[in-house]
């Protein structure tokens, strides 16, 4: 029995592979788009795979083939409690309710009346977001009643682009790339701009709803944490220079380190990861000078940089490791684990990996 895995250069497939590989774990590349996917999972002991929130083909079948391969009892990474609200605030918003999360007070409407009559009655500024973006795409602060009922015109008339295309270029070519000469970064760019065009042709408009959030003033930072099972790491990122926003900003200026995340952040990081039973999360977290804590959203995906990894973490019980790490060996690992777990509970024979 194996691990499939479904590779995309430049994910978490890159680590999977890798560790499987250097630690002679079974394990097969499998296309996740081929049309008979299912059969070639069947003979698998487990299912891996990384997919992204732009990749519009991903977007049309990922979360269905995760909860299907679920029902045929096969462990998957990660599993579908991560993947059905990745990239969907709206979808967040519901959720994180339900469980008694310190979610920031958000609100959605359906209808524009009913949006533009809130809005009369509230008070500014308000953020403004799309229910898809990561880093900070798709967010923009609404200062006062006119310019959030034009948002609320335009979310029931024509919509909004899933992609901004001058945005998306500027943060992928002027912040998103920050390694390699100025020379690699201009030959990079056309690809760049070819797959946000792509992407935004191939997906149909965000409409017919609005979704505004309450904005939290006099914050320089929030908090980034990351969760694999029962370990948990993190940093500070400050707010960008007249922005409203951390996230997306520069990665060299974000704090790391033991003392970079509070400790009740840390505990509610492991608190709500075992609630909402999620194989892997990214939380962003706000702070205010009274203590009370606001969470703005969750990530069953994050981008990362090996930097990161070697500024230790954090156990279950807020214990800090100075060690250097591996998330993505965690991840194979807890695969391996669910999968003896099912076969021992379906009384099914289970060989360990062995060399």
């Amino acid at each position: 029995m194996s691990i499939a895995i479904h590779h995309r250069k430049g994910s978490f497939s890159d680590y999977w592979i890798e560790y499987c590989q250097e630690n002679q774990i079974p394990h097969k590349v499998v296309n996740a788009y081929d049309s008979d996917i299912i059969q070639q999972i069947k003979d698998c002991s487990a299912f891996m795979w990384h997919w992204h929130q732009s990749d519009p083909k991903a977007i049309l079948f990922a979360r269905q083939l995760i909860y299907s391969l679920e029902m045929m009892g096969i462990p998957v990474f990660p599993n579908a409690n991560t993947c059905w609200h990745f990239d969907d605030k709206v979808g967040q918003k519901y959720l994180l309710e339900a469980v008694g999360a310190p979610l920031a007070p958000c609100y959605v409407f359906y209808d524009r009346k009913q949006a533009l009559d809130w809005i009369d009655g509230t008070d500014f500024p308000k953020v403004f977001k799309l229910r898809g973006g990561a880093g900070s795409q798709n967010v923009r602060l609404v200062n006062n009643r006119t310019a959030a009922k034009k948002l609320v015109n335009q979310a029931f008339s024509k919509g909004f682009p899933v992609t901004q295309v001058f945005s998306d270029v500027r943060n992928k070519v002027s912040l998103g790339i920050k390694k390699g000469t100025l020379l690699q970064k201009i030959r990079r760019s056309p690809k760049t701009i070819h797959n946000i065009l792509s992407n935004r042709k191939s997906r149909s408009r965000e409409k017919g709803y609005v979704y505004f959030q309450e904005f939290i003033p006099k914050l320089d930072r929030d908090y980034r944490t990351k969760v694999v099972k029962d370990k948990c790491w993190g940093y500070q990122r400050p707010v960008g220079d007249r922005d409203f926003r951390a996230s997306g900003g520069d990665k060299d200026n974000y704090r790391q380190g033991r003392k970079a995340i509070p400790k009740d952040i840390i505990q509610l990081s492991f608190d709500l990861s075992d609630k909402l039973s999620l194989s892997t999360a990214a939380f962003d977290f706000l702070k205010e000078k009274d203590g009370t804590i606001w969470l703005v959203e969750v990530s069953g995906f994050w981008g990362f940089s090996q930097k990161q990894h070697q500024q230790g973490y954090w156990g279950r019980n807020c214990d800090w490791n100075e060690n250097e790490f591996n998330p993505f060996a965690w991840m194979v690992e807890n695969v391996l684990e669910n999968t003896r777990l099912h076969h021992a509970r379906s009384d099914q024979p289970f060989a360990e990996p062995h060399c």
